[in-house]
């Protein structure tokens, strides 16, 4: 997470090249939204016996599990044509090219639809347990969930690509207040091994997302690696904010 809000720092201010990357959590890690309440809504001393570390993230929206996934991070100025047209715009243009890279490991995702006039989401404190509008589904059930902060000029935008899911594990690191039923959780997403009746390497999905991006987006990726001022502004963060249990859990 401090390499994610360096990426946005340094494309903000001092013009860095926009990124995308793609990485896992050893070890498995409940990424909190930035106004989400630690003690309220997770069970901290269950992620603390099953050695889950907990961190808060510097986009809002509810936890997220990184366990049996693939995390994607898109840091663009706000004008980048990836990202321009405000909020919605941005996470439908992302979105698009998550759609076209699972497409090409031969899942059949779509942007969730509009919520019916009236209907809200789930008020709980488990990301997964609902499909907001422009997020990533298949077979009608939720398999990427993303958040996005913009700050400074530029966006940052990062989400959980899901590539197996243990729905009795994930919902035990919740309070029972933010739980729902096994069975109902479960109708509700799925994974890549489910939606494609076999294992998926997460070096073979970051290149499908990669090539779907390229497609979707119409830009060239090419390889790199975190420049100087990148990497002192994620150890900076790193000591201030994300390596410090107390602003983790402060709320």
């Amino acid at each position: 997470m401090a390499v994610d809000e360096a990426l946005l720092l340094c494309v903000g201010s001092r013009g860095c090249a926009p990124a995308i990357r793609f990485f896992q959590w050893r070890p498995a890690c409940l990424s909190l939204g930035y106004f989400q309440s630690a003690r309220r809504d997770v069970d901290v001393e269950r992620c603390r016996e099953l050695g889950v570390d907990i961190v808060r993230r510097p986009t809002g929206g509810r936890a997220v599990f990184h366990h049996q996934e693939l995390t994607y991070s898109v840091a663009a100025p706000h004008d980048h044509p990836a990202v321009a047209g405000g909020t919605d715009a941005a996470y439908r243009s992302i979105a698009g090219g998550l759609v076209a890279g699972l497409r090409r490991l031969g899942a059949d995702a779509h942007l969730a639809p509009p919520l019916p006039p009236g209907m809200a989401l789930p008020r709980s404190g488990a990301c997964f347990d609902a499909a907001a509008p422009s997020e990533v589904t298949v077979r009608g059930r939720k398999m990427v969930g993303s958040a996005q902060v913009r700050r400074d000029g530029a966006v940052l935008q990062h989400g959980a690509l899901l590539l197996d899911f243990d729905v009795a594990l994930y919902l035990s690191l919740f309070r029972n207040g933010t739980r729902m039923p096994v069975e109902e959780l479960d109708r509700r997403v799925i994974g890549l091994r489910e939606a494609l009746g076999r294992a998926v390497a997460p070096e073979e999905v970051a290149q499908a997302v990669r090539e779907g991006f390229q497609q979707a987006l119409g830009v060239n990726l090419e390889p790199g690696e975190l420049c100087a001022g990148e990497r002192r502004t994620a150890e900076e963060l790193m000591r201030r904010k994300y390596g410090d249990s107390e602003w983790n859990l402060q709320r």
